[in-house]
């Protein structure tokens, strides 16, 4: 077996080196991204949104949604699964209760679809 230490192949050293201290000046800082989760979220992060602002928008979305029914609407299962995920989202899993309007409209009595489920469903959440 040939000794690995004879000087026959391609080699490539480089001289010991020593880089300067890097010092930056007084009006530059570095930081550096720290990836740990806060003990306690950001308040200023959050989604603050007033009450009568959400039952604002429920109720706009209920007037859109009973002027869709009155006008027979083509796709009463996409209003009702749109509804229903929306609602989800605000009144958490009480929401899923939306789902109703769909399975009216399958019924035969889509006209019950007309009543302000969103807006109701959110007061159910407030009071539990």
């Amino acid at each position: 077996m040939a000794d690995r230490d004879d000087d026959s192949g391609f080699s490539f050293t480089l001289p010991p080196m020593r880089l300067p201290p890097v010092t930056f000046p007084d009006r530059v800082r570095l930081i550096v991204p720290v990836f740990e989760r806060p003990k306690e979220p950001d308040k200023s992060t959050r989604l603050r949104v007033r009450l009568r602002t959400l039952v604002a928008f429920l109720l706009l979305f209920d007037v859109v949604d009973a002027l869709l029914v009155l006008q027979g609407s083509p796709a009463p299962w996409f209003r009702a699964v749109v509804g229903t995920v929306l609602m989800t989202i605000v009144a958490g899993p009480i929401g899923s209760v939306y789902l109703w309007e769909g399975f009216a409209v399958f019924a035969g009595i889509g006209w019950l679809a007309v009543a302000p489920s969103a807006t109701l469903l959110l007061f159910a959440r407030l009071l539990r």
